[in-house]
């Protein structure tokens, strides 16, 4: 969970060193429980050792996400660079032409019917997607505080559409739903065998 809620780029290496060393502790533990039993607490150990790693990797997937997602906002909240319009009207954040051309580039994403799949997707909104990506990448380069990892990884939210991140959103659910399912079963049957040997 640390890794996934990181902020900083710096704190990745350690944050991935205490994963590993979480999931050693975790392989040693399951591994115990295989060797000594009891029998019934195995399965149920098995289970729950499967979706904590699970878990563990599709945080850690979304972790770059995260990082880059929060990056962005950090730059439209704190305002941290303000430049003056061409037009010399005022002030604008570069972080708000960024905003806006990611919104554009998802609008695309949305706009395509349920039922059109990407291989089916005409020339026409290709091209469009592509000047919105590179619009996208533009507004984006001229932000300073975001790195290329963060520019790539926010153009990538944004190609999708709602609908896909329904998709992952209801999945994110349904694993945390079977890992606290898991979790529960195990520790239930850990406490009825213990209590069971005095």
């Amino acid at each position: 969970m640390e890794l996934h809620e990181l902020r900083s780029e710096e704190r990745v290496p350690d944050a991935q060193e205490a994963l590993d060393q979480a999931h050693d502790a975790l392989a040693e533990a399951w591994a115990i429980v295989e060797l000594e039993g009891p029998q019934n607490m195995v399965a149920l150990a098995q289970v729950l050792y499967k979706e904590v790693v699970g878990r563990a990797e599709e945080l850690c997937e979304m972790a770059p996400l995260h990082r880059a997602t929060h990056a962005l906002t950090e730059l439209l909240d704190q305002e941290l660079t303000i430049v003056p319009t061409l037009d010399g009207e005022g002030c604008h954040h570069p972080a708000n032409d960024a905003q806006d051309a990611l919104l554009a580039l998802g609008q695309l994403w949305d706009e395509i019917p349920p039922d059109q799949w990407e291989r089916s997707l005409t020339d026409q909104q290709w091209e469009a997607i592509d000047t919105a990506q590179k619009a996208a990448q533009d507004a984006l380069n001229a932000c300073p505080g975001l790195s290329p990892e963060h520019s790539r990884t926010l153009i990538n939210i944004y190609s999708r559409s709602r609908q896909d991140w329904r998709t992952a959103e209801a999945h994110t659910e349904a694993a945390e739903r079977r890992l606290d399912t898991a979790r529960e079963c195990f520790l239930t049957a850990a406490r009825e065998e213990l209590s069971g040997g005095q």
